[in-house]
């Protein structure tokens, strides 16, 4: 059997109801032209025996290497249409997740790999995947395995970091005495969100009495979905900070109406600490 008849017998072995078109020997990759189809009669949002085929939807996916080089899955897969709710769904298969770009096949060979101890930018080149894409993995795998932690602090206080090359990164610490809690590296609602859910069950964050955040976060957003008891308090620093920037704008504003060599313009513009100051001072 040809190397191109090895790779379509092996996708359509592994799911039935991908049919491949055409398997593409480039210079650098195989390109597998496919369609995935099915009989769909029953919606998963509003459970209505209502279904209709809509056009279908292309994405692209990277299958296990062969012989050295790369696999491009390019799949059609078919829409399809509710016609009581108006809402659609896209055809899914085994070989991948739902919205993922990695066949799960590639994601056990990669988890193989690393079990015997390999670095990842050595698994990365020989899967054809970016490291980024390996550490993404195994953070996923991480998250899967970690237990959930037994407590959180009574009081939190959300911020963020500037970490490796130049990232803003989410930190949580203990209001009280300043200890870490979760440091993630980036600051995506839906991570952070991910983050508490799986690591600390409803009863341990239902014990959270106050998240303190700034006042340019979006945090507030979620804080009472992960802590529905919890009272959302303003970080007194972000609020001095707020204070002293509206002032000093006020005073350069005013500032800027006198002329540059009038005795008010440079009041204001050298004794800028003392409107700083309490008024009894």
């Amino acid at each position: 059997m040809s190397r191109k008849g090895i790779i379509q017998d092996n996708l359509t072995k592994s799911d039935p109801n991908l049919k491949i078109n055409q398997v593409i020997e480039e210079k650098a990759v195989y390109r597998v032209l496919g369609k995935l189809t099915y009989r769909l009669t029953v919606c998963a949002y509003c459970y209505t025996r209502n279904m209709v085929k809509n056009g279908f939807k292309t994405v692209y996916i990277r299958d296990i290497p062969f012989n050295n080089k790369p696999i491009i899955l390019q799949i059609a897969k078919q829409r399809f249409l509710c016609k009581a709710c108006h809402r659609s769904t896209i055809a899914q298969t085994k070989l991948v997740k739902k919205h993922a770009q990695l066949t799960q096949r590639l994601k056990f060979s990669l988890i193989n790999y690393l079990a015997q101890d390999l670095a990842v930018d050595h698994v990365a080149q020989k899967l054809n995947v970016s490291p980024v894409s390996v550490n993404r993995i195994v953070t996923e795998l991480h998250e899967q395995w970690i237990p959930p932690q037994a407590a959180l602090p009574t009081h939190l206080s959300f911020d963020e970091v500037r970490t490796t090359q130049h990232q803003m990164s989410f930190l949580a610490i203990n209001a009280e005495n300043g200890d870490l809690v979760t440091l993630l590296p980036d600051r995506l609602a839906k991570n952070i969100i991910s983050h508490f859910e799986r690591r600390y069950s409803l009863a341990v964050r239902q014990a959270v009495k106050s998240v303190v955040l700034d006042f340019n976060s979006s945090y507030h957003t979620f804080v009472k979905r992960l802590f529905p008891n919890a009272k959302i308090i303003a970080d007194r620093l972000h609020l001095i900070q707020m204070l002293n920037r509206g002032i000093n704008q006020t005073r350069i504003s005013v500032m800027h109406q006198f002329n540059w060599h009038s005795r008010q313009y440079r009041l204001l513009k050298y004794y800028w600490k003392l409107y700083l100051k309490p008024f009894d001072q």
